[in-house]
C-alpha cells in the first residue's frame, strides 16, 4: 500500500499569496453615497386579545359535578382507565 497517493496533482508553483488582506480603497467623505432612507416600520400586529371569560368553563356552583366522573387523583392506579366507547 503506498504511503502517497499517486491521482494528487500537486502544482510545480505555489502562488505567492500576500499575507496582508488587500486594502479596498473608500471613497472620501464628501464623495460617499448618500445613506439609504430609512426604512418604514412594518405595522406592528397584535394578536387578538382573547376573553378571558370565554376561556375559562365558569364554575357555576349550582351546576352538579358529573357522578360518572372521577378525578385522576382518585382513580385506581392498578385499574386501566378506559375511554368511553364511541357508537358512529
Amino acid at each position: 500500500m503506498p504511503t502517497e497517493p499517486e491521482d494528487v496533482d500537486v502544482p510545480a508553483e505555489i502562488p505567492n499569496t500576500p499575507t496582508e488582506p488587500e486594502e479596498i480603497p473608500t471613497p472620501p467623505p464628501n464623495e460617499m453615497p448618500p445613506p439609504n432612507p430609512p426604512m418604514e416600520d412594518p405595522p406592528v400586529t397584535t394578536p387578538p386579545q382573547k376573553d378571558p371569560q370565554k376561556e375559562l368553563p365558569r364554575q357555576d356552583p349550582e351546576i352538579e359535578p358529573d357522578p360518572d366522573h372521577i378525578p385522576l387523583e382518585i382513580q385506581d392506579p392498578a385499574v386501566p382507565h378506559q375511554p368511553p366507547e364511541i357508537i358512529l
